[in-house]
């Protein structure tokens, strides 16, 4: 009973660490996931505020564009897009693998608010993020538009799909090791909390009326059970008392009962030596003394 309790409290713990665990992967993965668009978005944006400061003609934007990959952490340039345009729209540099299907014309280009101090000073790039599909696959890009230019700059969101598709694996494969171990636990302690209930089970089924003498000792590792371990022990103290006066009850009703039935036998024993032999009387004398 012990054991299936046991069991059955391993079994409780460990579906609910399972639970535990499996909300707790899912929160992580989509907390990791916000992280690293969120530090994509800022340096997207780092990024092509500050090309948009820069002169768009006479510039070596192809080296600007490798920089860029190498400190975006990208190991294939492929998955960064990188244009240029000037003020009147003008197209001064793109990637070389630039998707000529792709309309930069209905882009949501930040507009800047002008001020009575625009016609003053030039104004401070503004930037945005946004989204595209471009070819079946997911972009973010990362708009700046500028007295001098607009830019973009894009990255191929694949690189976080794979670096996610591989934190996912780490989860996948330790997250059962974790609950194997958490279960493994769940039953050790549950079968070092239960011992002294073992030991108490153990210690009741040995008691009977002619052994009382079982006792479980108490050790500062039984603190949640002194009570009941107790409990227990005194109760064969008190079985005992209650035996011994039901053995004294028998002896002294044996006693008081053993003398007048003697003179009781020896009475119906005379009556019937005194009657007729085979006479009625003589029978159920002989009854009653069988009864006696």
């Amino acid at each position: 009973m012990v054991r299936s309790f046991r069991l059955r409290l391993a079994l409780l713990s460990a579906l609910l660490s399972g639970i535990s665990l499996a909300i707790f992967s899912f929160s992580a993965l989509w907390l990791i996931y916000k992280v690293k668009i969120e530090h994509i978005d800022l340096a997207l944006r780092s990024h092509a505020e500050r090309e948009s400061g820069r002169p768009p003609w006479n510039f070596d934007w192809s080296r600007v564009e490798r920089d860029t990959s190498v400190s975006l952490g990208l190991s294939d340039v492929k998955n960064l897009l990188f244009l240029i345009q000037d003020a009147r729209g003008n197209i001064v540099y793109h990637s070389y693998h630039w998707p000529h299907n792709f309309e930069i014309n209905n882009l949501a280009w930040p507009q800047p608010v002008e001020s009575l101090n625009d016609k003053f000073q030039r104004r401070r790039p503004i930037t945005t993020i946004t989204d595209a599909n471009i070819n079946g696959q997911s972009w973010r890009l990362g708009l700046a538009n500028s007295d001098q230019s607009q830019v973009i700059v894009a990255i191929n969101l694949c690189v976080i799909t794979d670096e996610m598709r591989g934190i996912e694996i780490v989860f996948i494969i330790a997250t059962p090791l974790v609950l194997l171990l958490m279960s493994l636990a769940a039953w050790i302690f549950s079968k070092k909390a239960l011992r002294p209930i073992e030991k108490l089970t153990a210690a009741t089924q040995m008691v009977t009326a002619t052994d009382l003498n079982q006792r479980i000792a108490i050790n500062s590792n039984d603190r949640e059970f002194t009570e009941l371990i107790i409990t227990f022990n005194n109760m064969p103290e008190r079985l005992e008392r209650s035996f011994q006066q039901s053995r004294r009850f028998t002896a002294d009703a044996a006693h008081e009962l053993k003398t007048p039935l003697a003179i009781l036998q020896g009475q119906l024993e005379r009556a019937i030596h005194n009657t007729d032999d085979g006479s009625p009387i003589q029978a159920e004398f002989t009854i009653i003394l069988d009864e006696v």
